[in-house]
């Protein structure tokens, strides 16, 4: 822990200085690859509308993302998704997954069972008692064909998802690189031509980030060590006084850094769950 105790005296924590990819979904353009249709007549908005659908109610609003991110009517490619195949209406079971764990145990006691363990559990005493509840309400579910796109369009769920990139650059990405099949992968060859694109152009405060990004993606998938270097990386580039355009915001510091928030967590996250001395 020593390398800890001497970020604490040195660095001083403010606000998070990062620039996040923010996904706004009211008066922006709608890139057309998010509503082009694939082979299978299905566009990006409405496999995540796939993924999401799955033990949602069936009178459950839909998140406006889907209108202003995607261009696509929700109940009508709702609709359009069953007709597919892709999706049908839940079972008892699943249905019952949709009730919050206290409903579930009140079904129980109303019933003069003792409810035990968790939310599966109580379904499965319910169903053992052949407890037959009333007014349940509609569910969707993924059928087997809709279960093997979600998982064949895996890097659009997660890239709609993802925090730091918008889900037009990975599918634009994706057809660049139609090779890489896990999403880590996909993600980790955009931030490295990205992070050579930002340094050429020298925007040295997106390239700061675009390490911050990659020492994320790093501690996700536990490769702690490498994560550290690049949160260290990320610590030089804010005591260098770098910023974008080659200008200096202010001059390099070695002393009293202040360090973005959120990046001396990071670190001391990496440090414990790699059990880096």
């Amino acid at each position: 822990m020593g390398l800890l105790n001497i970020m604490r005296k040195l660095f001083k924590k403010e606000k998070s200085k990062i620039k996040i990819s923010s996904k706004i979904y009211h008066n922006q353009e709608i890139d057309p690859i998010l509503t082009k249709e694939n082979d299978l007549g299905l566009t990006p908005g409405e496999i995540v509308l796939l993924d999401w659908s799955d033990n949602k109610s069936v009178d459950r609003n839909l998140p406006q993302y889907f209108k202003y991110s995607y261009d696509i009517n929700g109940k009508k490619s709702l609709n359009k998704l069953m007709k597919k195949d892709y999706l049908d209406y839940g079972s008892y079971t699943e249905q019952l997954n949709s009730l919050t764990v206290k409903k579930l145990k009140d079904i129980l006691y109303s019933h003069e069972v003792t409810p035990r363990g968790r939310k599966a559990d109580l379904i499965e005493q319910i169903i053992q008692e052949e407890i037959q509840v009333k007014d349940l309400p509609q569910t969707y579910s993924l059928t087997d064909k809709g279960t093997k796109v979600v998982e064949e369009y895996d890097y659009i769920v997660r890239g709609h998802n993802e925090k730091y990139i918008e889900t037009a650059e990975i599918l634009i990405y994706k057809k660049k690189r139609p090779n890489l099949v896990r999403y880590g992968d996909l993600k980790w060859g955009y931030l490295n031509e990205q992070g050579l694109k930002l340094t050429k152009e020298m925007k040295f405060g997106l390239v700061r980030n675009n390490y911050m990004y990659k020492g994320d993606q790093l501690l996700d998938e536990s490769k702690y060590i490498n994560s550290l270097v690049n949160y260290i990386v990320v610590i030089l580039f804010d005591a260098s006084g770098l910023d974008n355009d080659y200008e200096n915001s202010r001059s390099p510091s070695y002393s009293n850094i202040f360090m973005a928030g959120g990046i001396f967590h990071r670190i001391e996250k990496a440090i414990n769950n790699g059990e880096i001395s």
